[in-house]
């Protein structure tokens, strides 16, 4: 039996290309292991987690940026390695801080991360939302190298996994890089559809919706028990109340200083 050591770093250690190289590695393992489509990634990434990366400890064909965390683990005979967001930054290693080479200390030790050219528009809302209903949908992102050699990305969302898997078909077919995640959506009364937050899994992205549910949830089994069992109007009532109130602190707990 052998038994590998696991190194936990921060992510913060990780330059842009170094995370474009592990998120289409993390790609390539999961169209293969998923779909039977390819081979998986050549070297060193094993997957992407919610908040970072887990790869296997190699020099070969792996970025520049990565050699020297490659050298350090390979110093302390480490076999694995996971980058995450909250883990800690070894004085050690080189970190990348907004997206840049960093080596002073007079950051106040804030570390921003960027994702460069494929980060989305932000959105900013002109009148008030109200969401109907939310959806999780998978989505493909496709990058296209252009003349300056650098990669321009744009995604797309698929309201059913059929259409979604005929997509992922025709783009490996491509053979351009991709990438693909799953994204919680709230729509409103005109069905338009807004992203709310991009998740590794289909998993994850439900974990979260459900957790935005669970107060509303919780107020109507509330109502609910009362219509069915409860024979005395007092005890209705006090339901209602019960219902109404855990909504009240879920509307008001949510809101940053504006109260509705």
């Amino acid at each position: 039996m052998t038994i590998q050591i696991l190194l936990d770093i921060s992510t913060a250690h990780l330059s842009p290309a170094a995370k474009a190289w592990l998120s289409e590695g993390a790609t390539l393992n999961h169209a293969a292991n998923y779909h039977g489509v390819g081979n998986g990634a050549s070297s060193g990434t094993l997957g992407a987690t919610m908040f970072g990366y887990f790869m296997r400890v190699s020099d070969i064909g792996v970025p520049a940026d990565l050699l020297p965390i490659m050298e350090y683990a390979s110093r302390l005979g480490i076999g694995f390695i996971l980058f995450d967001a909250d883990s800690e930054m070894l004085d050690e290693l080189p970190l990348f801080l907004d997206g840049e080479h960093e080596g002073s200390d007079d950051d106040d030790g804030l570390i921003t991360e960027t994702v460069g050219k494929q980060d989305r528009d932000v959105f900013q809302p002109t009148k008030p939302m109200s969401f109907k209903y939310f959806e999780v949908r998978p989505c493909i992102e496709t990058f296209t190298r252009l003349a300056d050699q650098t990669e321009d990305g744009s995604a797309d969302s698929y309201r059913t996994e059929e259409d979604y898997e005929a997509a992922l078909a025709q783009v490996e077919a491509a053979g351009n890089r991709f990438k693909t995640f799953w994204t919680l959506y709230g729509i409103d009364a005109e069905g338009l559809a807004f992203a709310i937050g991009d998740f590794t899994t289909k998993k994850d992205a439900h974990e979260i919706m459900n957790a935005i549910l669970a107060p509303i949830a919780a107020a109507r089994d509330a109502l609910d028990a009362g219509s069915r069992f409860t024979a005395h109007e007092s005890d209705l009532l006090g339901r209602i109340t019960t219902a109404s109130d855990m909504l009240e602190d879920f509307i008001n707990q949510s809101s940053n200083s504006e109260r509705i």
